[in-house]
């Protein structure tokens, strides 16, 4: 019988006893955990003879999963081992689980960030938004209009600016356009076109949309001349900021409190203070007047 093994791995690289869990097929379990640790995966499969270690255990790791953040809806994140279509093969899947499909927007509006907004160049990216905030406005304008929920595929802009670079793609799929072969207008029998198609959206589903333009809004800014990805304003996709909680020298880090990551708010108010104190920091000082004599300027000797 096969089994699915989880170990919560802490920030020594060590896996306590107390936090293995082993499940059975079709099991499940809830663990609260901090940003930042490791959850190992693998699967296990019990034999009739035992190893020279006095195991009967076979165990072959799947993978790994570090949550780096909270999920924007706020729900739990969720991790599903299930059979490779019956080959004998495992398959490690991380499930967006929000109903609202919010979760999976800002995904896609990741991939959006580094395939348009910072690989493109910036004329570009802008055009590529652009075309998608057309696309989405318009839906929340007239959800009613079929016009505005269809796009055919072989017009030489959705097919530049929407089907080669595939993350526009996934975009418009999470708001729910499909690729549909529709006959084309006034042609002959037989003479069809891909589209992407959406359905009328109900209001659950024209918030997602509103949501959306909210966060094109945010790419656009991003495609802006002075725009520096350092300073750049916290986004919901943003990886939060690793800090070791090491102090005195030697150079070794080591952990403290467990808070190992700085939100997005702390770390605007540390832009904020470098600003000020390199605003006030006043003139250099004089060759010997620094603090110590292991100040950076040193002393006389």
């Amino acid at each position: 019988t096969s089994f699915v093994r989880i170990r919560w791995i802490d920030t020594s690289g060590q896996s306590p006893p107390s936090h293995v869990w082993t499940l059975a097929p079709n099991q499940e379990i809830n663990q609260n955990t901090t940003a930042g640790h490791v959850f190992v995966f693998s699967t296990v499969v019990a034999q009739g003879e035992q190893d020279l270690f006095g195991s009967n255990e076979t165990e072959a790791i799947l993978g790994a999963y570090r949550p780096k953040r909270a999920l924007p809806s706020g729900i739990h994140h969720s991790i599903q081992v299930h059979d490779g279509d019956g080959g004998g093969g495992y398959i490690l899947e991380v499930v967006l689980s929000d109903e609202s499909s919010y979760d999976a927007l800002v995904v896609a509006s990741l991939w959006l960030d580094k395939q348009v907004v910072l690989s493109q160049n910036r004329q570009d990216s802008v055009k590529t938004l652009g075309l998608l905030h057309t696309i989405v406005s318009n839906v929340i304008k007239d959800p009613t209009n079929d016009k505005y929920r269809k796009l055919r595929l072989s017009n030489s802009t959705v097919e530049k600016r929407i089907v080669r670079p595939w993350s526009p793609m996934e975009f418009l799929r999470v708001l729910g356009f499909v690729r549909k072969t529709l006959p084309i207008d006034n042609g002959e029998e037989g003479d069809d076109e891909e589209h992407l198609v959406a359905e009328m959206p109900n209001e659950s589903r024209l918030e997602l949309y509103r949501r959306a333009v909210g966060l094109l809004d945010q790419l656009k800014r991003r495609c802006s001349p002075g725009f520096v990805v350092d300073v750049a304003p916290p986004t919901p996709w943003d990886e939060p900021v690793l800090l070791s909680g090491g102090s005195g020298g030697g150079g070794r880090g080591r952990w403290s409190d467990g808070a190992h990551f700085i939100s997005d708010e702390d770390r605007w108010a540390r832009v904020e203070r470098a600003r000020r104190f390199r605003r006030n920091a006043g003139p250099r000082p004089a060759p010997g007047n620094a603090p110590s004599d292991r100040g950076r300027w040193g002393r006389p000797r």
